[in-house]
């Protein structure tokens, strides 16, 4: 830097990341995922035997995304939230090898929180035999009041007949976070 005395230096390179956290707060809105992951085991039962109610996932009971690690990175707090969408919810056999989800008539999966209606937010009946992971189907409905909310409790209502062997499921969610890019700049600034 030719030119520039020593004080100027400073002021030069305060004025260079004042702009890059401008230009960065300028920005429309910054996604962050959080994937989570939760495995149940589901005993065998006899020809007869049907399979309702709720899986029980327990890592998708009292859900708290406003203080997600992902989220906490990235600088964001609970009122920098701007949206929240379930991007995929997929359900896989994954022990005894060879096992599929064949054993499955139905499944919805719902959202709830306190003092907020009980939503839909995805669904699935068609599991063949022979397909260790089946993806559900996705409603199009913005979850930013429940993950908001005091918690979040993702749960299912299933259909079918218990497998015909203990069956290990694992569920895998990934939620998509917009926030503001005010808590994205957060981030950067933080750092100065």
């Amino acid at each position: 830097m030719v030119g520039l005395t020593p004080r100027a230096r400073p002021l030069r390179l305060g004025f260079c990341v004042a702009a890059v956290a401008l230009i960065c707060c300028q920005a429309r809105l910054t996604s962050i995922e959080i994937e989570r992951s939760a495995e149940i085991l589901i005993p065998k039962g006899t020809l007869l035997e049907e399979l309702l109610g709720d899986f029980g996932f327990d890592e998708f009971t009292q859900l708290d995304i406003t203080s997600a690690e992902e989220i906490e990175n990235q600088g964001a707090e609970p009122g920098d939230i701007r949206d929240v969408m379930l991007a995929s919810f997929s359900l896989t056999a994954t022990a005894p090898d060879g096992a599929d989800l064949a054993f499955i008539d139905s499944l919805d999966l719902y959202v709830e929180a306190p003092e907020l209606p009980r939503r839909l937010v995805a669904s699935q009946s068609n599991f063949p035999a022979g397909q260790a992971t089946v993806e559900l189907e996705l409603e199009e409905l913005d979850l930013t009041e429940y993950a908001v909310s005091t918690s979040m409790t993702l749960t299912t209502e299933v259909t079918g007949s218990r497998p015909n062997v203990d069956t290990n499921v694992r569920a895998d969610a990934v939620l998509v976070v917009g926030v503001t890019t005010q808590g994205a700049c957060k981030a950067l600034t933080a750092g100065e």
